[in-house]
């Protein structure tokens, strides 16, 4: 399975978050983002890249689901970028 990655740009050196994982799907659309602000695409992956972390479960269960999910997270920005 495909999986579209949204974070948040909102400027601060402390990274993006939250984190939004969508099936990559036609019919996929986004939801609201909790804090106000714009999703910004980050990186199509698959349902085994490292990015899902230890959210891996519960994404794969909600895309399974057609659901989207929000991830409580940050990315942070690696040194030097």
């Amino acid at each position: 399975m495909k999986i579209l990655v949204f974070v948040t740009d909102d400027g601060t050196e402390a990274g993006s978050g939250p984190v939004l994982f969508l099936k990559d799907f036609a019919t996929s659309s986004t939801p609201p983002h909790p804090r106000g602000l714009e999703w910004k695409y980050f990186a199509t992956v698959t349902e085994n890249d490292e990015l899902l972390g230890e959210d891996r479960k519960a994404i794969k269960l909600a895309l399974e689901q057609d659901e989207p999910f929000i991830a409580q997270r940050l990315l942070r920005r690696m040194p030097g970028s």
